[in-house]
């Protein structure tokens, strides 16, 4: 029929699927001419609306979700994450220095066992933060007090997995949630019979990737899920060994708060079991090094950066795109030091940076350098250089609406600017764009108008775009105002 209305396929939200079915009703039910909401007839229809206005929704989202650019769910970007053969950096426990105190009237030597577990308080009902020493500490008699290093979290030991059913690809599910993947230890009961027929257990080695190991490898690879389960991963006979069927398997990790671990000064007072000879702990220095596992913002930038190169170093940008593939950098970048001549050797400089704003391990550098360099040119040598975090300053001039709260509008602007600045969204050589940070502080509800007069690093001056240097990253720095006016002043 040439009256027939054309079907307009973006008419999907309520409003419009309604008027679109109202309009075919005219047509095909030429008697039916009330429009009232109380009609039975459009209750009908305006009940298909609302349905095809939901399905609609949760099709763009499931649309969204497949895209890493648009995707919320963390379950999606890991997905993404290893499709793309990215390892996010997984969390990071806190070590810390814990001081053992001799309790009065003691005398002779202490030992404090591995192991032994110190917390913090549980006053006002916080959950509690608990270490366990790394060593045995041994405080001779004449010494009032010793130190030995803990580190966050708690150790499970020997947990049964189940058995191998001799399939490939074979994943056990680790009991507790918080894992730390560097702590995760799998144990094969596949060893030597002992008197009673028991095989002894054989360790496994834990690999980042299982493509790349032999047939024969007796290894594993670990990989933490959205909700924060574990997850150890064995192999498919091609790539790493299937444990024989019945082959009884157990596991030894850690488990911890992660980023929260990173407890201040004298944070740790609770000694958890009673050890002879102490009568007090504390921890004069505070706890570093905890992180969390890296987050949506952070994989949205570090993704798309390592897939510059594919297991070869050709460009320069190839080593920053290799160092990305190792597990515990969230952050990389390169650049070149030309040979002199007649020299021909090329030195190409690399930094990184872990999943905190800290200067990355020695341990750490030294996986990259060994990474990147056997997938590197021949004569092309690699150079690890530390990163540098600037603190960015900004400072302005803001006026506030008669009808808002100045204190609030200050807060919320000062919080605004320091988003911008958040680690997870800057990178190496990043440019911070004064439109941004305009933007930022105009967004912000209450805000009549604000006028920046200073955008800086620490010793800089002036009101400019910053570029960071091939080595440096933004920090959030002193967010000050200058004068604020407008708005209610008081409490």
């Amino acid at each position: 029929m040439s009256d027939t209305p054309s079907i307009d396929f973006t008419s999907r939200d309520f409003t419009s699927i309604r008027q679109d079915m109202l309009a075919r009703a005219s047509l095909t039910i030429p008697e039916w001419t009330t429009r009232d909401p109380a009609d039975f007839g459009v209750l009908l229809v305006e009940l298909v609306a609302f349905v095809g206005d939901s399905l609609s929704y949760y099709l763009d989202r499931s649309a969204y979700e497949a895209f890493l650019s648009t995707a919320v769910r963390r379950e999606s970007v890991l997905y993404i994450a290893d499709m793309l053969d990215y390892r996010p950096t997984p969390r990071a426990p806190a070590t810390v220095a814990v001081t053992f105190n001799r309790a009065a009237g003691h005398s002779g030597a202490i030992t404090v066992p591995a192991g032994t577990i110190v917390s913090t308080s549980t006053a006002g009902g916080d959950i509690p933060v608990k270490f366990q020493t790394d060593t045995t500490l041994s405080i001779a008699g004449i010494a009032n007090s010793g130190v030995v290093m803990a580190t966050e979290g708690l150790t499970k030991l020997d947990e049964p997995l189940g058995s191998s059913v001799g399939v490939s690809n074979m994943q056990f599910v680790l009991q507790y949630v918080g894992v730390y993947e560097s702590s995760v230890q799998l144990f094969v009961a596949e060893g030597v019979l002992d008197v009673n027929g028991v095989p002894a257990l054989v360790e496994w080695n834990q690999v980042a990737r299982l493509i790349t190991e032999d047939t024969n490898g007796a290894v594993f690879s670990v990989r933490t899920g959205a909700d924060g389960s574990t997850y150890i991963v064995l192999g498919d006979g091609v790539h790493g060994r299937i444990p024989s069927t019945n082959t009884r398997l157990f596991a030894t990790y850690r488990y911890g708060v992660g980023g929260a671990g990173n407890v201040g000064a004298g944070a740790l007072t609770i000694l958890d079991q009673s050890v002879d000879g102490i009568g007090n702990v504390t921890n004069v220095l505070a706890a570093a090094g905890a992180a969390d596992a890296e987050s949506i913002e952070s994989m949205r930038i570090s993704i798309p950066n390592s897939l510059g190169a594919q297991d070869r170093a050709v460009t320069v940008m190839d080593y920053r795109s290799l160092a990305l593939k190792v597990n515990g950098v969230v952050k990389a970048n390169s650049n070149w030091t030309a040979a002199v001549p007649p020299a021909v050797s090329t030195t190409v400089n690399i930094t990184i940076a872990p999943n905190t704003p800290t200067v990355p391990t020695t341990a750490l550098k030294a996986d990259v350098e060994a990474y990147v360099e056997a997938r590197a040119i021949a004569g092309w040598s690699v150079s690890m250089i530390n990163p540098f975090y600037t603190p960015m300053r900004v400072t302005m001039n803001l006026n506030v609406l008669p009808q808002y709260v100045q204190a609030w509008v200050v807060a919320e602007v000062t919080a605004a600017v320091e988003a911008l600045l958040a680690y997870d969204k800057q990178d190496f050589a990043q440019r911070f764009r004064v439109g941004d940070v305009y933007r930022a502080i105009l967004a912000v509800e209450g805000v009549d108008y604000a006028d920046i007069i200073l955008l800086a690093h620490p010793a800089g001056t002036g009101v400019m775009d910053r570029v960071a240097a091939w080595n440096e990253i933004f920090i959030p720095g002193a967010i000050t105002m200058q004068t604020v006016t407008g708005g209610i002043t008081g409490s």
